[in-house]
């Protein structure tokens, strides 16, 4: 292991134990000796947006991004807080620019689902979660988004399969299984 990573892991272990500031300047060390070691932007932002700073996560990852343009999880976490903070015009293009460099990238499809279906465009939301169930079909909570996509668009007879698809297939009960179930009752 290299002392940069060994930086950023003693910065997680702090950040788990509530030790924040000291995972911050952990972070900051990683990213000093290795500003090309995109992990520790990441998960300092992630620290940061955690923490309610979102406008830091968002200026330290467009910091990342220029060194370092290629990184998928960059472009597509940038999109997500762009999103986060309804700039969503702002974080399209990030999520689209994420999906040219890593088009099989789960964690992508579902946060630009997200932020679609909070703007109102459900219909491309659905598409993004669909995607991201392709890829990743044991994360059941894509069967709840789906399903209520469909629910939205009053499309009631593919909500029902979707709903009833996402609680048969959910391993743990959840307020969304419980969300799913009253729905059911209603339609």
């Amino acid at each position: 292991m290299t002392i940069v990573k060994a930086h950023n892991n003693l910065a997680f272990c702090y950040a788990n134990n509530g030790l924040y500031d000291r995972a911050i300047e952990e972070y900051a060390a990683a990213i000093k000796l290795d500003p090309q070691y995109m992990k520790a932007y990441y998960n300092l932002a992630a620290l940061y947006a955690q923490q309610g700073k979102v406008q830091e996560a968002i200026n330290l990852l467009n910091q990342a991004n220029e060194i370092s343009p290629g990184d998928a999880s960059i472009n597509g976490y940038l999109g997500m807080l762009y999103c986060r903070t309804s700039s969503v015009d702002k974080g399209i293009p990030f999520f689209k620019k994420a999906l040219q460099i890593d088009p099989a990238n789960f964690d992508v499809y579902y946060n630009y689902g997200l932020c679609l279906m909070f703007t109102g465009n459900v219909a491309g939301a659905r598409d993004k979660f669909f995607k991201a169930l392709k890829l990743n079909p044991s994360d059941t909570v894509n069967y709840f988004y789906i399903a209520w996509c469909y629910d939205y668009e009053k499309n009631f007879r593919s909500a029902v399969e979707y709903y009833t698809l996402f609680i048969a297939k959910s391993t743990v009960t959840s307020t969304l299984v419980q969300k799913a179930k009253a729905r059911l009752q209603q339609l």
